[in-house]
């Protein structure tokens, strides 16, 4: 995600499993509440993207980098 400046591992796993989440991302860096090399299942790293993401909604897309 460009604007947020996040990168992440993002790991998911064949087949089913009730007791582990699918798809998981580890973060690179820190954004908002997620910290570096802390696996996160994707369903609890999407909300923790977008709050951190709010603050930029009102930012001049013509003042640059």
């Amino acid at each position: 995600m460009p604007a947020l400046n996040f990168e992440a591992l993002w790991i998911s796993y064949e087949g089913k499993s009730d007791d582990k989440p699918k798809d998981m991302l580890v973060p690179l860096r820190t954004v908002g509440s997620l910290v570096p090399d802390k696996p996160v299942p994707l369903r609890e790293a999407l909300p923790a993207l977008k709050e951190a993401a709010r603050p930029l909604a009102n930012m001049d897309d013509a003042m640059g980098a």
